[in-house]
């Protein structure tokens, strides 16, 4: 049950910060926050601008996936969930290794 409710609140992170880049500009952003706090203003665009980043690096795993034989969209729910955790320990694993070489640059 925890589980899930992480999984939850994971999913309604992410759907947030998808409106939220949708509606709001960087420019504006930058507008109405950067007069109180401008570091955290800063760093919330930089943390904002990986989560697009992010999902599209998901969609290609997803399709290079789907071409070795592993469905996210057949089986049942039990089924589904299990290869959408191995496709997030890929994307997780993915993103460490480019931050890794981007650290090392």
């Amino acid at each position: 049950m925890y589980g899930l409710l992480m999984a939850l609140s994971l999913v309604i992170v992410l759907l947030t910060f998808i409106s939220y880049n949708q509606y709001l500009t960087s420019q504006k952003f930058m507008y109405l926050f950067s007069r109180f706090s401008p570091k955290l203003t800063l760093l919330t665009m930089m943390t904002l601008r990986f989560v697009p980043l992010f999902i599209k690096r998901f969609k290609g795993i997803i399709q290079a996936q789907s071409l070795r034989g592993i469905e996210v969209e057949q089986g049942g729910f039990r089924q589904r969930s299990i290869s959408l955790v191995k496709l997030m320990a890929v994307l997780l694993e993915d993103s460490f290794d480019r931050a890794l070489q981007t650290a090392d640059a």
